[in-house]
């Protein structure tokens, strides 16, 4: 029997840290044994005006040949935020995993800011695994 710990994983991408202004691209994750997926950005109260574009790539290797990934219309998989007032998030369904869907994905965030930083981190969570994530050999209860 599978439980939930043994059936999701969750990869950083894009490390916590301070955004001052600029484009971040997120650490290559590989979703080979995994069926499906979710984007998830999380940007702090911002001051000014700030807007961040976040946008899911893949790649057939994990190293370069990184473009936007689409979904099933044909639209970027992603979301623009405004994290002026209050903190902001994106969440963002990744499908085909294994399927059409390239294998190596990773976060890229392009952020314009009204003055100062913004504290930002992005995950990608994996899931329905039809191969068992080998996560620890003993129980950690």
């Amino acid at each position: 029997m599978k439980t939930l710990y043994d059936a999701i994983y969750c990869a950083n991408s894009i490390e916590p840290q301070s955004d001052s202004g600029s484009t971040i691209t997120g650490i290559t994750v590989d979703t080979k044994g995994f069926n499906s997926g979710v984007l998830r950005f999380r940007a702090n109260k911002g001051t000014g005006t700030t807007s961040i574009v976040v946008s899911l790539e893949e790649s057939d290797t994990a190293v370069g040949g990184f473009a936007p990934a689409l979904d099933n219309t044909g639209a970027a998989i992603g979301a623009t935020i405004v994290a002026t007032d209050h903190a902001a998030e994106v969440l963002a369904r990744i499908e085909g995993l294994g399927l059409n869907r390239k294998r190596y994905l990773h976060i890229k965030s392009v952020s314009t800011l009204g003055s100062g930083a913004v504290a930002v981190f992005g995950e990608i969570l994996l899931g329905n695994a039809f191969n068992k994530p080998v996560n620890t050999a003993v129980s950690n209860t």
